[in-house]
């Protein structure tokens, strides 16, 4: 059947041409056409090669900056700071205790249970250069007044403030204050203070 247009007399000409054309001929642009094609291929490859090691020396650098520090004593995670063996972060958030607690866990941490509360307390003093009544939760607490004052590790509390704990009705959470020499306070667990985390390094 013919073709509209005069179709069938175009196709029959390209048909004929086919026919006359030399074999070696069709197969030169067979092989012309799979070589572009191949050659398209392994420089899309090539590229993606190279993009793929970009990225892993990009994450490689980031990994060396992330675990390289200058302390002597021990690297610490980002934002948190080292104090001898251990790491510990200011939270600028005034909190109460437990959402505190909380928020230093959302950082791989808990609220701080410090080796020596006055070594800690004299680092706090110079990064933050100030001696004034700051006050920042720390990590213990108590449930009722039966219990003793001690860290979650079972190590008794030390350096007390004078007259404290002073065992006012529900004053169950742990707190120090910057402007004193024995700076450990008991203190009312829902009000709203600054706070210390410690890095909970499992590994360690």
């Amino acid at each position: 059947m013919a073709l509209p247009g005069g179709t069938s007399l175009h196709l029959a000409l390209f048909l004929s041409f086919l026919i006359t054309l030399p074999t070696a001929h069709l197969e030169d642009v067979d092989h012309s056409l799979y070589a572009h094609t191949e050659n398209e291929l392994r420089r899309n490859i090539l590229i993606n090669q190279l993009a793929i090691q970009e990225l892993l020396r990009q994450v490689k650098e980031q990994k060396e900056v992330s675990t390289t520090c200058s302390h002597p004593e021990r690297c610490c995670p980002d934002p948190f700071f080292p104090v001898n063996e251990e790491c510990f972060f200011i939270n600028k958030e005034k909190q109460n205790w437990p959402t505190a607690n909380a928020t230093c866990h959302e950082l791989d941490g808990k609220l701080a249970e410090p080796d020596n509360v006055i070594v800690l307390l004299e680092v706090l003093r110079q990064k933050l250069n100030t001696r004034n009544n700051a006050w920042y939760w720390l990590g213990a607490r108590k449930y009722s007044h039966a219990e003793n004052w001690t860290w979650p590790s079972g190590r008794p509390i030390k350096h007390w403030h004078s007259g404290q704990p002073d065992q006012r009705p529900a004053e169950f959470c742990l707190m120090i204050t910057l402007g004193k020499i024995t700076p450990v306070y008991d203190y009312f667990c829902d009000h709203e203070y600054e706070s210390i985390c410690e890095y909970m390094d499992e590994g360690i």
